[in-house]
């Protein structure tokens, strides 16, 4: 999935999967056409009041894994989990974020990718 801006003309937001073929944010949509085309990927103008509402979806439901959250951009968010006791099933801090991932699928069908680091600055 790539969001393109207004005038569909740059990547503003990309997927995980996106990234994987090539296409990074920022990238002119028309030198990747061939990219999308051969691989279904989906495209979508960007709806700044929608996106908002999505960002507060996805923030809503980080919240409750910790109070420590700041909300480095309109898309991205640093959790503090330094100190978090991890649930008996949930042997690591990758299976705790899966986890989340997971929760915020089911919960607002956004997908989110989430990636664990000693610092915020580790990634």
């Amino acid at each position: 999935m790539v969001v393109v801006s207004n005038n569909d003309g740059c990547a503003v937001s990309v997927s995980k999967e996106a990234k994987a073929l090539g296409i990074l944010t920022g990238v002119p949509i028309h030198t990747v056409k061939h990219l999308v085309k051969q691989h279904g990927i989906l495209l979508f103008s960007l709806d700044f009041p929608f996106y908002i509402a999505c960002s507060e979806a996805v923030l809503a439901y980080l919240e409750h894994y910790s109070p420590l959250m700041e909300a480095y951009s309109i898309d991205k968010v640093i959790l503090d989990v330094r100190g978090i006791r991890l649930p008996n099933t949930t042997p690591t801090l990758h299976a705790y974020a899966q986890g989340i991932e997971q929760t915020v699928w089911a919960q607002t069908k956004i997908p989110v990718s989430i990636g664990v680091a000693t610092s915020a600055m580790s990634h």
